[in-house]
């Protein structure tokens, strides 16, 4: 794979306008016993190409053979590749995962091709591509030259911002989650969050420490939340709970948070949870592109979150593992196009063809 001259070499594919164009790091996971690729918005958009959304994806890998596996994984799951660049001296990020059961614990590798994504490129890509909606995180922000490429591509387009937090440790000495979360906050629309990262943002942004499970959706955190959403603008605040669910919460005129929906986590063996909440934002987006109620969004979030839970990863080896879902919720074993799905009534969970 020859780079080319301006260190920006890109794959040619771009995806449909009006669709979603993911932005941030893409790297390989090393587990104790295989390695896998993986990248919190590299998992959700291959996530909504394997239900056939074809996403568009921006990030930088290196000429080495994890970058030719990311390239690899993009054409297998229908992803437009505009956006992946070639860096010919930064090698492919790795995290390395350490297991203690079914859950998990990261090192981030530092100084790899995803912390330079060229700015010229990306913002090309995204005026290009003319996405309907961008989503994005943190964690690829801890450079300042993918941070620069971040917000040129979200100021260059008009496109509706979501942002799944997805709070990793950094590097000392650098920029901060608080200042990268602060920053983030203020530039989506849509904000997805674990109830540890809402517990955080209450603490830094809201009206004082809170725990994850203190008291959950009481009149006080109902307020605190609303503090948070007014804050920052933001429209919709969705909250992973792990085992014990999800909600949603929009602003009221009252200074206290609405709960919009909320729901229980199907339960699965499960084998780890790796992936798990980049599964619920691909679908979470899924939603929002075809206009699906919100409960309904939700819901089917949760079970292909649970689905996730069942696999070794953050997503199965192929696309055809994703068939019965691309068939239950757009009809279709193959594309499920833009904004062309009705919700109608809820079809039976095909979560059940793949717990273990």
């Amino acid at each position: 794979m020859t780079p080319h001259p301006d260190s920006a070499q890109t794959h040619e594919s771009l995806p449909s306008p009006g669709g979603v164009l993911l932005l941030g790091e893409a790297l390989a996971d090393s587990f104790p016993e295989h390695t896998v690729i993986g990248g919190a918005p590299f998992n959700v958009a291959r996530n909504l190409g394997a239900l056939g959304l074809a996403p568009g994806f921006v990030s930088r890998v290196g000429d080495d053979a994890l970058g030719h596996a990311i390239a690899a994984q993009c054409a297998a799951f229908g992803m437009a590749t505009a956006g992946l660049q070639i860096d010919p001296a930064l090698p492919t990020g790795v995290v390395d995962v350490r297991m203690n059961g079914s859950t998990h614990s990261f090192h981030i590798r530092e100084n790899t091709a995803w912390d330079a994504i060229d700015s010229t490129a990306a913002v090309a890509c995204v005026r290009e591509a003319q996405p309907a909606w961008i989503g994005f995180g943190t964690l690829a922000q801890r450079d300042a030259r993918s941070r620069a490429a971040l917000y040129g591509a979200l100021a260059a387009s008009p496109a509706r911002r979501f942002l799944d937090l997805n709070l990793r440790t950094l590097p000392a000495g650098g920029v901060s989650n608080r200042e990268l979360s602060e920053t983030s906050l203020a530039l989506a629309q849509i904000v997805k969050v674990n109830d540890e990262e809402l517990a955080q943002l209450l603490g830094w942004f809201g009206r004082g420490p809170v725990t994850a499970q203190q008291d959950f959706a009481s009149p006080d955190h109902l307020g605190a939340i609303a503090a948070l959403m007014q804050r920052f603008d933001i429209e919709l605040l969705v909250v992973t709970r792990g085992a014990q669910g999800y909600a949603a919460f929009g602003r009221s005129q009252h200074g206290i948070a609405e709960p919009l929906a909320q729901g229980s986590t199907p339960p699965v063996q499960v084998t780890d949870t790796v992936g798990a909440g980049d599964a619920f934002s691909a679908v979470l987006l899924a939603g929002l592109m075809h206009h699906w109620p919100l409960a309904t969004t939700l819901a089917r979030a949760a079970e292909f979150a649970a689905m996730v839970c069942t696999l070794r990863g953050a997503v199965a080896v192929g696309p055809a593992h994703y068939a019965p879902w691309r068939a239950q919720w757009f009809g279709t074993g193959s594309t499920a196009g833009h904004g062309s799905a009705t919700a109608g009534a809820r079809p039976a969970s095909p979560i059940q063809r793949h717990a273990a």
